[in-house]
């Protein structure tokens, strides 16, 4: 063993791609210490309270086996945020599946909760780079180390990513599983896509069309041992959580359907109004059903075989997964990253160094915008200023996507022609 580990010393000291090795994870572990001090004594403050329920949710669950969905504990966990003076967002049922709290436990065990804030700052900041290499790797776009980092910093500043980081949900943890899926799928490692399909369940009701059209898309390429392996991870995600609480289906039933917060578990006209704080006519409840159908549209007419095509049919699936999917909270706007990036890519490609100069302007300015707007103004704060913003993100983002659609999808209809 020690003759191994001298050898493989050696190849990192001696070796021209060890040393390269060696400095990337030196360079990696350096940063991520300096997010983790940054986060804890700059942006700590800013994550919500909301991030405590979750955590106090997971610690009594998995160390006194209390279930989140008993309504002594929802009150229990009232009473503490009532007297600590806690600023929440959100209710104190839990509406999620069980083995969603897995995610918050590692945090939960951090006994000072602005260092466990600090780590969970981190680990969503980790997740964005991962998200925005995987989609580098999939859409096959290999920007220079520049152009990538800014890349990386700017697209990180957006306003859906923002709002979700600081929120304390798994937000942004379930996109990195959901990207994973097709970045596995890519390499035809299907085991991998399938238990990272699994992992995307969290909260599947927030990302139900996402997931919907993923299936679609493994069935249609009869990639069935991808779907094999999600229904083995989800099984066992459930069986282990039992342990811990053995109604936990019922109860996360009872408390979706009971206390509904968002469609379909209520109208969809309640939903729209408290998104937008609007009255709206009884008419709109053909929006969801006219939204359906188009991403049916959508799923029928575009390639799935290829790999931009499915990234391509994500996004789609995202923005009406964000509309039909009507939730008071901004956690499915998470899923427009995705559209962004892909949008990147392909402004990349189509414009020169100054249009690049230009998009770089751009994107910094609406940044900083946003930032400015969320330190100075309830607007950007606020659920129906969120909502606001998120709506003319959607329409700037809609056209650009059937712009870039003839270059996504035309090449390969061309050859299939042909």
């Amino acid at each position: 063993m020690f003759r191994e580990l001298n050898h493989f010393l050696e190849y990192l000291n001696t070796d021209n791609d060890g040393k390269n090795i060696r400095d990337r994870v030196i360079i990696i572990i350096l940063l991520i210490i300096f997010a983790i001090l940054f986060n804890r004594f700059i942006l700590s403050q800013f994550v919500s309270d909301d991030l405590m329920v979750s955590l106090n949710q997971s610690k009594l669950l998995f160390i006194n086996g209390k279930s989140p969905y008993d309504l002594e504990i929802q009150n229990y966990i009232k009473g503490i945020a009532e007297d600590e003076g806690w600023v929440l967002n959100s209710k104190f049922d839990f509406g999620y599946p069980l083995f969603q709290l897995l995610i918050y436990l590692p945090f939960a065990l951090i006994p000072n909760y602005l260092w466990a804030s600090a780590f969970f700052l981190t680990i969503n900041q980790v997740c964005i780079i991962l998200i925005t290499h995987m989609l580098f790797q999939i859409l096959e776009w290999e920007p220079k180390i520049v152009e990538r980092i800014g890349v990386y910093i700017l697209s990180a500043a957006v306003f859906f990513i923002q709002i979700n980081m600081f929120t304390g949900n798994t937000s942004i943890i379930q996109l990195t599983f959901i990207v994973a899926v097709l970045f596995y799928e890519k390499d035809k490692k299907h085991i991998l896509s399938g238990i990272f399909l699994g992992l995307s369940l969290i909260d599947p009701i927030s990302v139900l069309f996402t997931i919907i059209t993923l299936l679609i898309i493994f069935i249609t390429k009869k990639e069935f041992s991808i779907i094999f392996w999600f229904i083995i991870t989800v099984g066992l995600l459930s069986v282990f959580v039992t342990i811990f609480d053995g109604d936990w289906l019922i109860g996360w039933l009872k408390n979706i359907i009971l206390t509904p917060s968002r469609f379909p578990f209520t109208t969809y006209i309640n939903g729209i109004q408290t998104k937008y704080d609007v009255q709206v006519n009884k008419l709109f409840v053909i929006i969801p059903i006219i939204l359906t159908s188009w991403l049916g549209l959508e799923i029928i007419r575009t390639p799935k075989e290829t790999t931009r095509g499915g990234i391509w049919l994500l996004c789609i699936s995202g923005i009406i997964n964000y509309y039909v999917m009507v939730q008071p909270d901004q956690y499915a706007a998470v899923l427009f990253y995705p559209s962004l990036i892909l949008l990147v890519s392909v402004w990349w490609e189509k414009t020169n160094d100054i249009g690049k100069i230009l998009f770089y302007l751009l994107l910094s300015a609406i940044s900083v915008g946003i930032i400015l707007l969320q330190l100075f103004t309830s607007f950007a704060t606020s659920m129906h200023g969120a909502a606001n913003i998120l709506l003319g993100v959607v329409i700037f983002f809609l056209s650009n996507l059937y712009w870039a659609r003839s270059w996504i999808v035309r090449p390969y209809l061309v050859g299939d022609s042909e």
